[in-house]
Formats: C-alpha cells, structure tokens, sequence
C-alpha cells in the first residue's frame, strides 16, 4: 500500500489542532506537536527554541505543516508581549526558515484570525488587512514569514464549538448557568465557522495546490 504523507500540526492538542488530527487522520499520518503535553500519538515541544523546534521537524521530516499553534489569549498578549511575540512570530520564523533550507517543496498551511481587520465598516478584502492590537499585529507579522514559502496558503477565519467543548458557546452558557455577569460589546462583527465546517474547508484546501489568503467565514448578515 502507498504511504501515506506525513502531516505535522502544531497545536495539536488545541480545539482546531485536535479536530484537525481527527478529520485527516485517515488520509495523512498526522503528527501532532504540542508544548505543554503529549499529544496521542505526537510528540512535546517547545516550538518557541529554535533547537528543539529543527530537531523535531528533522526527525518527522514532514510533507505538509499546518501551523495552528499560537497565544491567542487577546489579553494575555497586551500584558505578556514578550510571549506573543515568541509563540505567534518567533515559533513561525523558525518553521519557515527549516523549511526554505530544504530541498523538497514542503505544504505550509497557516491559520490567521480575522482579528487582523480591526476596523471593517465597508466590508473586508484581503488587502485591507489592518491590526489593532498585540495579538493581531503578532498574526499578521507571522502571515509576513509564512508568505516567503512558495505555495503557502494563509487562512484568516474565526470558529466556534459545539456546546459542551471549549469555545464561546460552552463560556456563554456556563457563565448564564453560573448567573456571572458578562461584559460583551455591540462594535464588534465577525462571521465565525462553525469548527466542523472549517476542518472541512481545510481539507479541501489540502486537495488542491491553492496558495496564497483568504477569508473565511460564514454566509449572511
């Protein structure tokens, strides 16, 4: 039987990283790494060291990266720069940089945020990409790195979960439940995917050469 490619996602134990190994498992021989356990059948690293973060993908030698890892802690990035700036750009560099010293054509898929347009009021191209803060001005730089790879494909989208899993339904929810008083905002609008149809979307990239940015998101007002 042929063998299957190697895929290697990073934040493999993330909500997306996770349901990722799940849908691709069958096609690929996912790898999936992650810094502060075990992933099931993956591997502990600290993508942040340069060392460790060659030593891994030397040893896996991958077909395709799909970078999920990142602080994505919107606060936790304004009071800790340092760590966003290690994780969400410095992790990035040194995958990007591994991989133009090789002598094979590696896929790189990159999940972005929609995070980038911090200011939409007449709709969002890919051009009119514009942070508005620590943790999208980290991502937008990391989209910087992961364009000098040939074929690299960069998706900007926002998803959510299904009740009972970790996301902003089950926050929500536990929070009415708890009777917690929330602070929520009226300025903000974004079109997530539902997490399903984004492990779908990125599937289907995978069986294409698309490459470049893109949108996603969910149809409707």
């Amino acid at each position: 039987s042929t063998q299957k490619p190697k895929l290697l996602i990073t934040g493999g134990t993330g909500v997306l990283g996770s349901a990722l190994v799940e849908e691709l498992d069958c096609l690929y021989d996912c790898i999936p790494l992650a810094k502060n356990s075990t992933p099931d059948n993956g591997v502990r690293v600290d993508l942040t060291d340069q060392n460790e973060s060659n030593s891994i993908l030397n040893k896996v030698y991958p077909d395709v990266i799909i970078h999920t890892a990142a602080l994505t802690d919107v606060d936790g990035c304004e009071k800790n720069l340092k760590s966003a700036f290690q994780l969400n750009v410095q992790a990035t560099r040194y995958i990007v940089d591994w991989i133009l010293k090789q002598n094979k054509s590696i896929r790189l898929v990159y999940i972005s945020t929609d995070s980038v347009y911090d200011d939409c009021e007449s709709g969002c191209g890919e051009e009119g990409a514009l942070p508005g803060n620590v943790y999208s001005l980290t991502k937008f730089w990391a989209e910087d790195l992961v364009n000098k790879v040939d074929g690299s494909l960069i998706l900007r989208t926002n998803f959510y979960t299904a009740y009972g899993e970790r996301g902003i339904v089950d926050w929500l929810t536990k929070s009415i439940e708890q009777n917690v008083t929330l602070t929520l905002f009226t300025d903000i609008k974004f079109s997530p995917l539902y997490l399903n149809q984004l492990t779908n979307i990125i599937l289907k990239c995978l069986s294409t050469n698309i490459g470049g940015v893109f949108n996603l998101g969910a149809s409707g007002g």
